[in-house]
This record gives structure tokens, sequence and C-alpha cells, in this order.
């Protein structure tokens, strides 16, 4: 996700969904792009898990 009013390439973050087995929940990671190796700037803990092929997955129940 580009900073807004931003120039250069890698100016921005990058969120990333991770799966927290000891929670049995899916995170969301964020870092800034430039600063890879130094973590994620925040975790956001989801209230559950997000199922794996995401992009193709479409289920009739909500998860809340």
């Amino acid at each position: 996700m580009p900073r807004p009013q931003s120039t250069a390439e890698d100016d921005g973050w990058v969120l990333v969904m991770v799966f927290n087995a000891a929670r049995d929940r899916t995170e969301v990671a964020i870092f800034e792009a430039q600063q890879l190796a130094a973590g994620p700037v925040a975790v956001l803990p989801l209230r559950h898990h997000v199922p794996y092929g995401l992009h193709g997955c479409f289920v009739p129940q909500l998860w809340v």
C-alpha cells in the first residue's frame, strides 16, 4: 500500500496475513516497505481465522 504523496517505489507499507496457531486466529502484520527487517510496526489480531485461499474461498457463514 503506497504512502500518500509518495514518490519512491518502496515508500509505503506491506500488509501480511499471518496464522497464529497458538491462538487459532489470523493476524495482519504491517511493515514499513523500506525497513522490512525491522519487523512489523503493528500487528492487528482478528477475531477469527482467515481460510487459506482467501481470494477464491467464499462461504455462506460469517465469522464474528
